[in-house]
């Protein structure tokens, strides 16, 4: 990736140069699919930063041992938010989902060495910037489901428009071809009788990554839900094979894009912050997209604010197990593998009524409190790598070390750059601070005043709304990234015709089940997959 200069805004052609105070993208300003500019070609996304003149991370042997302690702090229970966020399960894994989707091939052992040293020092902003480049695209675009390089679900040779949703069984081969590599999450066709409901899903995965893979089911479910329906809204039918198969994918992206932020944003944002976002159009990402000169043709920066510490608020709201089935739990280790080595089988016999029960009376089908204290039984991941010290199977302590070491703006930084774009927000007082369960090595380690932002993000939750969404500087790094990549992708359903005030809504589209697909629910049910 080039650095960083000066060049007009993407979001707008009539975009005034960056003033004093930083705003270079003013809130009256719009964007529209026409002024979408075209980059040149590159096989990488970038990444980037949305306070990239915040104060540098202090590094060493000292930091990197706080880090651990903070790391230590963090297991178990203790003074602060609750453990019960009242939010159906199903919301922490469709987090998992979108993390996923947005970046891959970001490996600590690769762009990240030195994460299990004893001694982390951030990388200057620059070089990360440099270094690091996302295998996916930064759009909501379900590469995960489509993407060919990104090794996406396979088609049905016999029925082209349709996506498999089950594969080979152990055999290990179909048609004289070999099993895919793990890495890249294939899918391959022909089941055997006993298979036809099963997905085997690429790569190392625990049973929360199982929970993961059955949240991809059911978008391949409804991609073929919606190929059977299309003719009902004007579609091709099926037997017109591609363009069938096209018209399906367009939709489901568009209701995928819609529930990232009218359904999942609405559960863990607070509603005014979200409220603001949608309404100005995402200054704050607009403004690290201005800031991004020889972006490839359709691709997006992504905040590493957002990657790296603000979207894995999920770590702290799973569960040691769950209500959703009697055979599922959550543990080092506790998934057992089908398939080939490091593949892990989806059953599609989920029972997803549980994963999104509203009722309230059943807190172990809710996720957890987003809080500062992680389950013990999560802590140590068995099935990762350890790395040269073992470290890298510590959750809380890779992900500090991983803030630590792509140089992020502490959570006071942050709040510091978001007034800079002229976004006010409340900081935490030390002593609400002091009052989580790493308050005191945060004293000791002097970082009460620069906390590292996963562990802010986190406390300013439970401080704030006990849990049950995060605060006002969480809410808003994830509403502005999760929209703003919507605002600026042409082909989102931000910028399709339809009903919601000329915007595109789910009711404009296909209805599997003769409801409008406006909940994650209501989604599995158009699958059907019994929610």
């Amino acid at each position: 990736m080039l650095p960083l200069q000066s060049q007009e805004c993407p979001a707008t052609r009539a975009r005034p140069a960056p003033d004093e105070a930083g705003t270079a993208c003013p809130r009256s300003a719009t964007i529209d699919a026409f002024s979408y500019p075209v980059w040149p070609e590159a096989p990488h996304g970038p990444f980037g930063y949305l306070f990239p003149d915040a104060a540098e991370a202090r590094g060493g042997v000292a930091a990197a041992a706080a880090l651990r302690d903070l790391a230590s702090a963090m297991a178990g229970r203790g003074p602060g938010g609750g453990d019960d966020s009242g939010m159906p399960a199903i919301y922490t894994y469709l987090g998992q989902v979108i993390a996923r989707e947005l970046a891959a091939g970001t490996d600590p052992e690769g762009g990240l060495s030195g994460l299990d040293l004893d001694r982390v020092d951030p990388l200057p902003r620059r070089r990360a910037m440099a270094d690091l480049s996302n295998d996916r695209s930064g759009r909501l675009s379900l590469e995960s489901l489509y993407g060919a390089e990104a090794g996406g679900w396979r088609r049905d040779p016999a029925a082209p428009a349709r996506l498999w949703s089950g594969v080979t069984g152990p055999s290990g081969s179909v048609g004289g071809k070999a099993w895919p590599d793990p890495a890249r999450r294939n899918r391959w066709p022909k089941p055997a009788l006993a298979e036809q409901d099963k997905a085997y899903i690429g790569a190392p995965q625990t049973d929360a990554g199982l929970a993961t893979a059955e949240v991809h089911l059911v978008l391949a479910r409804f991609h073929n839900a919606v190929v059977a329906r299309a003719p009902g809204i004007g579609g091709p039918p099926a037997e017109a094979g591609d363009a069938a198969f096209d018209f399906a994918r367009d939709e489901v992206r568009k209701h995928f894009q819609w529930l990232v932020v009218n359904d999942y944003l609405r559960r863990i944002c607070l509603p005014e912050v979200l409220d603001a976002v949608m309404a100005e159009e995402a200054p704050v990402y607009r403004d690290l997209l201005q800031r991004c000169p020889g972006l490839p043709e359709g691709r997006l920066p992504l905040p590493l604010e957002f990657q790296a510490a603000a979207i894995r608020l999920g770590e702290t709201m799973a569960r040691p197990s769950y209500d959703w089935s009697a055979r599922h739990g959550f543990g080092c280790g506790a998934a057992s593998v089908a398939g080939p080595p490091g593949w892990r089988r989806a059953s599609g016999r989920m029972d997803f009524s549980r994963l999104t029960d509203e009722s309230g009376t059943r807190p172990d089908r809710h996720a957890r409190g987003i809080n500062t204290r992680i389950t013990p039984d999560l802590l140590c991941l068995h099935d990762e790598p350890p790395g040269l010290h073992g470290r890298m199977r510590q959750l809380a302590e890779r992900t500090l070390r991983r803030g630590l070491r792509l140089n992020l703006a502490s959570g006071q930084d942050c709040l510091r750059g978001m007034a800079r774009l002229g976004v006010r927000i409340a900081p935490l007082s030390a002593a609400e601070l002091a009052e989580g369960p790493g308050g005191g090595v945060l004293a000791r380690a002097g970082m009460i005043e620069a906390t590292p932002l996963w562990y802010y993000i986190l406390r300013e939750a439970e401080a704030r709304t006990g849990g049950r969404r995060l605060g006002p500087l969480g809410s808003r790094i994830v509403a502005e990234t999760l929209v703003g990549l919507c605002v600026c992708d042409p082909d989102s359903y931000w910028h399709h015709l339809g009903s919601d005030h000329g915007r595109w809504h789910p009711r404009d589209g296909v209805r599997p089940v003769g409801e409008p697909v406006t909940t994650v629910a209501a989604l599995i049910r158009a699958a059907g997959m019994r929610a």
